[in-house]
């Protein structure tokens, strides 16, 4: 079958997340993938046919989200935008896929909907497009703009496949809920407990964690600030697939913003997490909500040295929730994803 995947490339999740998809469907079917932005060299270290676009981005002040910056960021990319949305015209027209699969890509959603050929949307951010979640009354502001940008990018598909750790009511009928989808590699690590806490920030804007962080008596090994070297009690890294994999098999429990992929990579390990996520942005609001909820952690907006320690205080109860966690069996992305290839393919 012929299939054309589209990638977005606002961070890293969608990218991780559709490495295994797309090694996975190679083997049986015929593929074009694009991706944009940090997707892109990704996914080409794995899949050397992958092309290039550019993505719609989200911008970051002060561990925000800057909505002007955004959408002016955004306007200034639009004549590169239309240039690919033509190009992908041109190469559906000469490919003919059978199918589209999207992860959170706009050019191959709109594009298939325009064209009449069946998108399968692939994304964690589905999950406020196609179920029912609970909305903290102070998010309410941020879960409308963020639910508009959601229908913007996924207006309708012919099913919907939602990477979740959290299982809310499911109101679509063509819509599944499957656990995270992890990097192979992860199968291969042995989780332990070292004395240290890993942290890692999608931004580096956030520059009073960082301070706060140094006046703890505890040991961190930190990611994100593009850095290396030892001060204090901090270990920085640049980012390093394989040191970083085993360092969160092995860390005391993970401090990050509420980005998808790595929390639920994190779970996996049965890694208790204490999330900062950056304001305004609700998907990681949303996530750092159930992980408190379902006790895997601990939600904060302001990082404070009392916060540490009541997260540090509880971290035997999250490792018993973790456990809960671990034994859940949801139906796998790979049945999902055959069923509804089987369905929907022209």
């Amino acid at each position: 079958m012929r299939i054309l995947y589209g990638v977005c490339g606002d961070g890293m999740g969608h990218a991780i997340r559709s490495r295994p998809i797309i090694q996975w469907l190679a083997k049986k079917h015929q593929l074009e993938i694009i991706a944009g932005d940090k997707a892109y060299p990704y996914l080409k270290k794995y899949i050397p046919k992958t092309r290039r676009t550019v993505s719609l981005r989200l911008r970051y002040r002060n561990n925000r989200v800057a909505d002007f910056h955004t959408v002016l960021y955004n306007l200034v990319i639009l004549p590169a935008q239309l240039f690919f949305l033509v190009r992908w015209l041109v190469l559906i027209l000469r490919f003919k896929p059978k199918i589209i699969i999207s992860d959170f890509d706009h050019y191959t959603t709109w594009l298939g909907m325009l064209l009449g050929i069946p998108v399968i949307s692939v994304s964690n951010q589905l999950i406020l497009r196609a179920s029912r979640v609970e909305i903290p009354a102070h998010f309410r502001t941020s879960y409308w703009k963020t639910r508009a940008v959601v229908r913007l990018i996924a207006p309708t598909a012919a099913h919907y496949l939602i990477t979740t750790f959290f299982y809310p009511e499911k109101p679509l009928s063509n819509a599944s809920l499957v656990a995270p989808i992890l990097r192979p590699e992860l199968a291969h690590i042995q989780p332990a407990t070292k004395d240290f806490f890993l942290l890692y920030q999608t931004s580096t804007s956030n520059k009073k964690l960082l301070r706060t962080i140094k006046s703890l008596p505890y040991h961190f090994v930190i990611y994100g600030f593009d850095k290396r070297g030892v001060e204090g009690n901090c270990t920085f890294k640049k980012f390093n697939e394989h040191e970083f994999f085993h360092e969160l098999a092995s860390c005391k429990g993970l401090i990050t913003n509420g980005g998808f992929t790595l929390i639920g990579e994190a779970l996996h390990f049965g890694k208790p997490v204490l999330s900062v996520p950056i304001r305004g942005q609700f998907e990681q609001e949303l996530n750092a909500h159930y992980v408190q909820k379902l006790a895997y952690g601990l939600h904060t907006h302001s990082f404070t040295p009392m916060i540490m320690r009541k997260f540090v205080k509880n971290l035997t109860v999250y490792r018993q929730s973790l456990i809960k966690y671990k034994k859940q069996q949801p139906v796998g992305w790979k049945e999902e994803l055959t069923g509804a290839l089987k369905q929907h393919a022209r």
